[in-house]
């Protein structure tokens, strides 16, 4: 739906922040923590119940379609940041282009 065309596009190491010296971590940090505010302030014009956490559920939506597809355990809580329970898992690398061939998995939804 256009992302890699965007991550083409972008010059620096990050694709959402323009930290003004990214080697300075207190200054991503200070970007990163705009950008998650933006991002937060958005959602809730979509979705305003407070009693709905609506990024943390992108998380629980995202494990539901993974399960639907058949992922591999180990590949989503690799993509989502979770700590894989099994030693098995520790064996290998996951690379980008594995885990891009996971992602390209998911169902689209058509705009």
């Amino acid at each position: 739906m256009g992302f890699p065309e965007f991550v083409r596009t972008q010059d620096g190491p990050y694709l959402f922040l323009t930290p003004q010296d990214p080697n300075d971590r207190d200054s991503v940090l200070k970007n990163l923590a705009t950008a998650k505010n933006r991002l937060t302030e958005f959602v809730r014009e979509v979705v305003s119940d407070p009693k709905v956490q609506p990024n943390h559920a992108w998380r629980h939506r995202f494990e539901t379609l993974s399960r639907r597809i058949g992922l591999r355990n180990e590949i989503t809580n690799m993509i989502t940041g979770h700590v894989n329970e099994d030693t098995a898992s520790e064996y290998g690398d996951y690379t980008i282009p594995d885990l891009a061939a996971a992602i390209a998995r998911f169902p689209r939804i058509e705009l």
